[in-house]
């Protein structure tokens, strides 16, 4: 049997070449550092694209003065743009860049101006605008108004531990009466119970992964244990008999806002999250995960 001629599979000429294409070596293009700077707009990097580029910057920088007066000047610029859909997201960058950038200036009316701004321009799903008029609220020493926001920010997102925390915070620097030791107490316990149900739908999604199970992420967030990192459903209502009692014995009635906040989160809280058979322990799926 005679061998193959090597020769047919050799490629004595390049595709390209034979297509009459000529393809220029790769090189990747550098960009110098802080170019926005120094860059003039064009049809692909526009004016609001460059100063949200510097203003960027210069907030990493600390350099929050002129980062401010950046927000001022696009806030300014973007005016006469407003009620197109991507006008509508810029006018709500550069107020939250301007509120921040007050804020860390200490210029807490201002901050308060532009927080409050923000914040009217949350959708139903949104709450960094009302997690940002808190945050000012809180550097003012308002802790009642700041407590009352990060509470509407509950029912959009419960398992936010951010929020949750906040409001712990706040309950901390209101009176140091037993009540707000226990509202803090609570807040956290809610915090912890909320990071294990995280932790959870990680372990559940990595292991699920490795035995080549995709099932949804959504579906995985769903499911929660019992025992909350040792916080259990038990010890979270004991906390809010404690609170109820403890509500019952104060010399003078609350405001209407904290009583709302604490009738709302903690003696009728929203129950954590379980699986489809209404198990507070998911069953393994496979004995060997034992």
């Amino acid at each position: 049997m005679e061998g193959f001629d090597d020769s047919l599979f050799e490629d004595a000429e390049p595709s390209r070449t034979r297509r009459g294409i000529t393809i220029e070596p790769y090189s990747p293009r550098q960009a110098t550092p802080n170019w926005f700077f120094e860059a003039t707009p064009t049809p692909s990097v526009t004016d609001f694209d460059l100063m949200r580029f510097q203003g960027d910057a210069l907030y990493l920088r600390k350099e929050f003065a002129k980062a401010l007066e950046l927000s001022k000047k696009a806030l300014a610029l973007v005016a006469a743009y407003q009620g197109t859909a991507p006008q509508v997201q810029r006018v709500k960058e550069w107020t939250d860049m301007a509120a921040r950038c007050a804020l860390r200036l200490g210029a807490l009316e201002e901050a308060e101006h532009y927080a409050v701004e923000r914040m009217r321009m949350d959708h139903v799903c949104d709450i960094l605008g009302k997690k940002l008029a808190a945050e000012v609220f809180v550097a003012q020493g308002r802790f009642e108004e700041a407590a009352s926001l990060y509470h509407q920010c509950l029912p959009v997102q419960p398992g936010n531990v951010d929020v949750w925390l906040a409001l712990a915070r706040c309950f901390e620097r209101l009176q140091p009466i037993a009540l707000f030791t226990l509202l803090r107490r609570a807040a956290l316990l809610w915090a912890r119970a909320w990071t294990a149900v995280a932790a959870n739908a990680a372990r559940d999604f990595a292991k699920n992964f490795h035995q080549g199970r995709l099932y949804g992420i959504d579906e995985l967030l769903s499911v929660a244990p019992g025992t909350h990192s040792g916080v259990s459903d038990d010890s979270l209502h004991a906390l809010a008999v404690d609170i109820k009692q403890t509500m019952s014995t104060l010399a003078s009635p609350l405001s209407p806002a904290l009583t709302t906040i604490i009738t709302t989160t903690f003696l009728t809280p929203a129950p954590l999250p379980l699986n489809e058979e209404g198990l507070a322990e998911p069953e393994p799926s496979d004995k060997g995960d034992r």
